[in-house]
């Protein structure tokens, strides 16, 4: 790999970390309303990327992408939580 392409790989990686998302927004309505909601919503946000990278690494995503029937079922399952 060449650096060039190495550090502008980097660089990309630098600025979409840095650009603010959904959960950033969501953050930030909860927080103008007092901080107990924001840092409810930061930690609300924290855990579910956790969890996402959880699932993620355990091969679950994989699994879902491939099975529509069992993508299916986990909609239901949330739909009903």
């Amino acid at each position: 790999m060449d650096v060039t392409l190495l550090l502008s790989f980097a660089g990309l990686c630098l600025l979409l970390a840095i650009t603010p998302g959904p959960d950033s927004f969501l953050v930030l309505r909860y927080s103008i309303g007092g901080v107990r909601p924001g840092i409810a919503a930061a930690l609300g946000s924290s855990v579910g990327g956790l969890a996402w990278a959880v699932v993620v690494a355990a091969g679950l995503a994989a699994l879902l992408e491939q099975s529509a029937s069992v993508y299916r079922i986990l909609k239901l399952i949330g739909g009903l939580y």
